[in-house]
C-alpha cells in the first residue's frame, strides 16, 4: 500500500521573481529535503500584472497578456524544479489566476494541502506598504498553516 502524504508533507513556495522569492525557494528546497515532504511551487498570475514593453505590440490584447503570463510562469516555476531537483526532492507547480496574490496562495494551501508555506517578503516601508499592504503580511494573518518568511 503506497504511503499518503500527509499535510505537513506539502511545503508550498509562491514565487514572483524577486531575490527573495528565490531565496524561498532555495530555503524550501532545503526544508522538504529534511522533512522528506515535496514541494509545491505556486505562481499566482494577478489580472493587473505589469507587463514588459520589450517584446509586445503596441495594441496588447488578452492573448498577448495571457502569453506572457504563462511565459512569466514557466520560466519562475523552472526555478523551482531546478531547486527540487538539484535537492532530489519531490516537486510540482502551478499557475493560478486570482485577483489577489494572497487570496491564490491562500486557496493553494487547501488545494495542495500543504502544511507550511515559505515565502519571501518585499520589505515595503511607510505610506507604500500602509496603501498597498502587503501579500506577505496578508499571509501571515490569515494563514492556517506555519509560514517561513525569507528576507
Amino acid at each position: 500500500m503506497p504511503k499518503r502524504r500527509t499535510a505537513h508533507r506539502n511545503i508550498l513556495v509562491p514565487v514572483d521573481g524577486s531575490p527573495q522569492s528565490q531565496r524561498a525557494v532555495r530555503e524550501g528546497a532545503i526544508l522538504a529535503r529534511r522533512l522528506a515532504a515535496r514541494l509545491v511551487g505556486l505562481h499566482v498570475a494577478t489580472p493587473f500584472e505589469p507587463l514588459p514593453r520589450r517584446g509586445l505590440p503596441e495594441v496588447v490584447t488578452a492573448a498577448d497578456i495571457a502569453r506572457q503570463a504563462n511565459r512569466t510562469a514557466g520560466r519562475l516555476l523552472s526555478a523551482v524544479s531546478k531547486a527540487a531537483a538539484a535537492r532530489r526532492v519531490a516537486c510540482s507547480c502551478h499557475v493560478v489566476c486570482d485577483m489577489s496574490a494572497a487570496g491564490g496562495i491562500l486557496a493553494a494551501v487547501k488545494t495542495h494541502r500543504c502544511g507550511y508555506i515559505v515565502m519571501g517578503t518585499r520589505g515595503r516601508r511607510g505610506l507604500r506598504r500602509m496603501l498597498l499592504g502587503s501579500v506577505t503580511q496578508e499571509v501571515l494573518a490569515r494563514s492556517p498553516v506555519p509560514v517561513l518568511v525569507c528576507r
